[in-house]
């Protein structure tokens, strides 16, 4: 059922309240329904996007070049899924080296997950290409949970949803007893057994802050909040020029013929190896190839000189064989992070959000690793291309200088309220449930100790669903 006046929920009971109706929130209900627990989940937005919800979304950013916060996250019904792409594919066995969990611990929960997102292939692809690259598969469905699930959650009898509703504090002694909120003018309370917080990377550290604020006895003082922030730098690094016979003659031999089929609308995906990453002491990263079929007149230089690196007389050769048309491609990388204590979200003790409460600051810097990485990719590509003649890459300028990052991230929020065993460097513990407070617990990216070059959405969807069985477990004791 889906409300909008607290005055249709007040004499409502709830086993648990979930704050956030993003993927995280709302798988947690989603695999809760068939058991018949009863859910909330409070929204802060309206339906669809507004501009007045989008204001409390406001924070600062410092350190490196960063988007607003007000951009890269979506307060709505559906939460940021309505402006997600849609990319998913599950972790890497070594990006799990920092969590109390293991990849297995999730991979059971990844078949319920791929129903949730309403994947159409099921096949997280990865196949050596060389020493150096794997081929990998990232699936896609752009889903907008809103639109997929609103109506079955009008007729449920068991989840609840009231959006415009801010929360403002959760309050209790031992643990949380009541949330507050603000709705249509007023301010309200509602108990339950149980809290989840899946409002987003950002905005779980921002209420965990206020919630050590409100009840500064409840959290241990040492428990880094808002810290350990992670992002997926993002950049195109380079350029392709394809000579498509002898491209698809090596993918024949690679026996990738039917994983990879260029045309102008495919890309595909390639990773360093474990192997080399580790020695060359590199961040985990992906390579994306976004093809273009392009005419060119032979005459002119500009597709050459775009093209730094590109022997002029290999290019004309190959435009010759191809009747004046050539296959091109963007190339693009997302590089992992490796944790940083002072990467962190902040409250803003001066500037508020519209209905008084303290603002986020995010504080985020990457390192000079990232452009290493990038350079590697760009050079292993370099020789991959000419080693196997199936034509030549180019660098983007930043590369091999000084200048500034095109792109700064891939807008992906993830730690803040990281995963571990001791309150002394982490949040959660191992079932996602706040150090020190048994009914209080947190959802969503948030909780990533460390993260591979992976996006981050179907492992939000796997952790929900395996809190989602704890939960259970726990309300039927």
């Amino acid at each position: 059922m889906i409300f909008n006046n607290y005055s249709e929920i007040k004499d409502l009971k709830f086993d648990l309240i979930i704050i956030g109706s993003g993927p995280a929130g709302m798988s947690v209900a989603l695999e809760l329904e068939d058991k018949k627990i009863s859910t909330l989940i409070i929204e802060a937005g309206k339906h669809n996007f507004s501009d007045e919800s989008q204001k409390f979304y406001d924070g600062s950013v410092l350190g490196d070049k960063y988007p607003p916060l007000s951009v890269t996250r979506l307060r709505q019904f559906g939460g940021s899924s309505g402006h997600w792409g849609g990319v998913c594919r599950s972790l890497e066995e070594h990006d799990f080296v920092n969590w109390p969990i293991k990849k297995r611990d999730l991979d059971i929960y990844s078949n319920k997950a791929k129903k949730i997102i309403n994947l159409k292939r099921d096949n997280f692809y990865k196949k050596k290409l060389n020493d150096e690259f794997d081929v990998v598969r990232f699936e896609v469905s752009p889903l907008n949970f809103r639109d997929r699930y609103k109506e079955q959650i009008k007729k449920s009898k068991y989840i609840h949803i009231i959006t415009e509703s801010f929360v403002t504090k959760l309050t209790g002694d031992q643990k949380i007893n009541e949330v507050s909120f603000y709705n249509k003018g007023n301010y309200y309370n509602l108990k339950s057994k149980y809290f989840v917080l899946a409002c987003g990377g950002i905005e779980n550290s921002r209420l965990m802050h206020l919630i050590r604020k409100n009840n500064p006895s409840l959290l241990d003082s040492k428990m880094p909040i808002g810290n350990y922030f992670l992002e997926h730098p993002y950049n195109n690094i380079g350029e392709a020029f394809i000579d498509i016979e002898n491209f698809n003659k090596f993918l024949k031999k690679k026996s990738l013929e039917n994983v990879i089929k260029i045309n102008c609308d495919i890309w595909f995906s390639i990773a360093l190896t474990k192997k080399f990453v580790q020695s060359n002491n590199l961040l985990d990263s992906v390579v994306h190839f976004n093809f273009r079929y392009t005419d060119i007149n032979v005459q002119s230089k500009t597709f050459v000189e775009k093209l730094k690196c590109v022997a002029p007389e290999y290019v004309r050769k190959i435009l010759i064989k191809n009747n004046n048309k050539a296959i091109t491609a963007s190339i693009s990388s997302q590089t992992s992070q490796v944790p940083e204590f002072n990467n962190r979200v902040e409250l803003d003790n001066f500037k508020k959000d519209p209905i008084g409460i303290e603002q986020a600051n995010l504080y985020w810097e990457k390192s000079e690793l990232v452009r290493e990485t990038y350079k590697k990719n760009i050079e292993e590509l370099g020789n991959f291309f000419i080693d196997e003649n199936i034509g030549r890459v180019a660098a983007e300028d930043f590369i091999y200088s000084n200048k500034p990052f095109a792109n700064p991230s891939g807008g992906h929020h993830m730690g803040g309220t990281r995963v571990g065993s001791k309150s002394s460097n982490s949040v959660v513990d191992k079932n996602l449930m706040v150090h020190g407070v048994d009914n209080l617990f947190i959802a969503g990216s948030s909780v990533f100790a460390s993260a591979g070059y992976t996006n981050p959405t179907f492992t939000i969807v796997q952790l929900s669903i395996r809190l989602a069985e704890h939960l259970s477990k726990k309300l039927s004791s």
